[in-house]
């Protein structure tokens, strides 16, 4: 029921406070804030709790950015060649607790996204840049609000398509696979790990360069869609 330009303003706002290293707060104590007010907004929008499971490639990152935070690479070439690496557990439990607040963040934005109609979006916006251009006339010249209302929009859109062209090519794979394990007489499983570890590259840009395609497409229809409505 929040105007939607009021809850963009709170998601960008929050999503920045929780990432600075000084506030007036704790930052582990701000964290845990969040994160419960993320819990807390997230049950009363009554969002269904499998979409959460949306997040899990961002919790994927977040442990990722971690591994590369606590280990160290180093190479020595005199006075001999030598390959140094080392694992710093403070860095690790720094770069978990900022994959944490990145989780955070992210909590908050699918929050928005689930509650929040892309319409009444763009139409907030272009209402904000109209009392704006009083005191700044040339906002009225930049198309300013179906800019920023395209590239929002696009944020869960880049991840509900991923999701589709995974999903699709799992089943292509599945079904491939099966076909060819039988014609060649190996076992499915088996046969799957050896074609995964050989193709799985190519199987990424394929899915890489279909979901390119796929956004670009959407974006026409979007822009088209946001003119109309304009």
């Amino acid at each position: 029921k929040i105007n939607p330009g009021l809850k963009l303003i709170f998601l960008i706002l929050f999503s920045s406070l929780i990432f600075l290293k000084q506030t007036w707060i704790a930052p582990l104590l701000l964290t845990a804030l969040s994160f419960c007010l993320a819990l807390l907004l997230f049950f009363m929008a009554k969002i269904p709790v499998k979409k959460i499971f949306q997040l899990k490639l961002l919790v994927f990152i977040g442990f990722l950015f971690a591994l590369f935070k606590s280990i160290f690479f180093d190479i020595q070439f005199s006075p001999a060649f030598q390959f140094l690496c080392s694992f710093s557990l403070q860095d690790g439990l720094a770069g978990l607790f900022w994959g944490f607040n990145f989780f955070t963040a992210s909590f908050f934005a699918l929050i928005f996204f689930d509650t929040t109609s892309m319409s009444d979006l763009q139409d907030s916006l272009h209402t904000g840049q109209k009392k704006l251009s009083r005191f700044i006339p040339i906002l009225e010249k930049i198309p300013l609000a179906n800019a920023l209302a395209l590239t929002i929009s696009f944020i869960p859109e880049v991840f509900s398509l991923w999701g589709q062209i995974k999903k699709a090519s799992l089943a292509r794979q599945n079904r491939n696979t099966y076909v060819r394990a039988k014609a060649k007489g190996f076992p499915k499983k088996k046969y799957k790990k050896k074609l995964f570890l050989r193709r799985q590259l190519a199987v990424f840009l394929q899915e890489f360069s279909t979901l390119i395609s796929l956004l670009l497409l959407r974006a026409m229809e979007k822009r088209k869609a946001l003119l109309n409505r304009s």
